[in-house]
């Protein structure tokens, strides 16, 4: 059983046949840089983003070297590699008190502005570029691309793979996969708090799901008086799905879950924790009509652009 969704509408014209053809996809963050608030809210009304470091009009990376952050040269590197390449983005403008995602597309050969400003005293250079056309989401859009990204550190960074998937997705009018790589982490938590309830009675929460403790995502007590306890993890790590196993043993637990993706299963042999393999969770709980729905509501992207403009 699945349950079906309608393609979203098309909303941002791209150059290129399909969103296939565009390799780069990033998070461009405009948060703690040195602009004033005027100049940011001109980027944003333009449907531009800006970096800032230096103030030299190179996009050379080695000119960075002795850059005052440490982020620099990759910023760089990501905005040269965007304007020449063409890529898809996902853009915020929080240091102006926009709570949307711009998504949208840089078309490649798209030319750098060097742009001068006063700040704080100072002549500043920025590094612009034109976002050729977009859609403004809101958070309740597409969570999706709101969550598990970078807050602090680069301008530009990588999205993890739910949200590449929704970004393209947006930009394409398609729906993503339906399959587990389409749900962040927090969203897969809530399948899994769905299969521990198909296998434990009346399970109850004893603390809120998530982020309470660093090693427990799931504590509950069923109607047998058992303590449950479970983490959830996408890593690609081994070593990391080892270490998530030996953390949920320094508990004292009458049953220990552990959430990993299929490949890392067998880690779980010997030891007193029960694997649950993120794609079988995900295919079982598709066949369920109550949970189908639910996946369906946390895949869903009709909404998108419904409450902004580009």
């Amino acid at each position: 059983m699945s349950s079906s969704l309608a393609a979203p509408d098309r909303l941002v014209q791209t150059e290129r046949d399909t969103v296939d053809d565009y390799s780069n996809i990033f998070y461009v963050r405009h948060a703690s840089m040195a602009a004033s608030d005027e100049f940011i809210e001109e980027i944003a009304e333009d449907g531009k983003l800006v970096v800032h470091h230096d103030d030299i009009e190179s996009i050379d990376r080695g000119e960075y070297e002795d850059a005052g952050s440490r982020y620099a040269k990759n910023d760089i590197r990501d905005l040269k590699n965007a304007t020449e390449q063409g890529a898809l983005v996902g853009v915020t403008y929080s240091a102006i008190g926009h709570k949307y995602t711009r998504v949208g597309v840089i078309e490649p050969g798209t030319e750098i502005e060097f742009v001068r400003r006063q700040y704080e005293g100072s002549e500043r250079i920025y590094k612009v570029a034109e976002i050729s056309d977009y859609v403004d989401v809101g958070f309740t859009e597409c969570p999706v691309i709101f969550v598990a990204r970078s807050q602090q550190g680069p301008t530009i960074s990588n999205y993890p793979k739910a949200s590449r998937r929704a970004i393209k997705a947006i930009v394409g009018g398609t729906n993503v996969p339906r399959d587990v790589w389409s749900l962040s982490s927090g969203q897969f938590e809530l399948l899994a708090r769905r299969d521990m309830e198909s296998r434990h009675d009346e399970l109850e929460l004893r603390l809120p799901s998530g982020r309470t403790l660093k090693d427990v995502d799931v504590l509950g007590v069923d109607a047998k008086g058992n303590d449950i306890i479970a983490q959830v993890s996408f890593t690609n790590s081994p070593k990391e799905a080892k270490n998530k196993r030996d953390d949920l043993l320094q508990y004292d637990a009458d049953k220990r879950y552990l959430y990993v993706r299929e490949r890392f299963a067998d880690i779980c042999d010997g030891y007193d924790v029960t694997p649950r393999p993120a794609e079988t969770v995900f295919n079982e709980l598709n066949h369920d009509e109550e949970a189908t729905t639910h996946i369906s509501k946390m895949l869903d992207l009709s909404r998108v652009g419904y409450r902004h403009s580009g």
